[in-house]
């Protein structure tokens, strides 16, 4: 089996979106070893979540892992977590203002 170390994904999403931040697909696991939100607005709120794709990719309130974190203007926070994914989890992300960039950083297992 092959490792890969990257950028699993960025995401910047609308106001109140609850959007993709990475889901493994071509890769049988993967492990986000940091995730980070860096406001470029107004204060505001951020969330993260994983979907269990058996679960379905719904808003599953017991799939929240941070939910309605204060984030300053101009600020950012990380979590450095150790998420582990399976083929078509996903790792998602929303704000409430619409101006924070989510990066997900990590390694692939093919």
């Amino acid at each position: 089996m092959a490792n890969f170390l990257k950028v699993l994904g960025q995401q910047i999403p609308a106001a109140g979106v609850v959007a993709v931040i990475y889901a493994p697909s071509s890769v049988r696991t993967a492990t986000v070893s940091t995730v980070t939100a860096c406001n470029q607005g107004p204060a505001t709120t951020i969330r993260l979540l994983v979907n269990v794709f058996s679960e379905g990719l719904g808003d599953v309130p017991k799939q929240y892992i941070v939910y309605d974190l204060p984030l300053a203007a101009n600020d950012t926070y990380a979590a450095t977590m150790g998420i582990t994914l399976a083929s078509q989890d996903g790792l998602r992300c929303s704000s409430a203002n619409g101006a924070v960039s989510f990066s997900a950083f990590g390694v692939e297992v093919a």
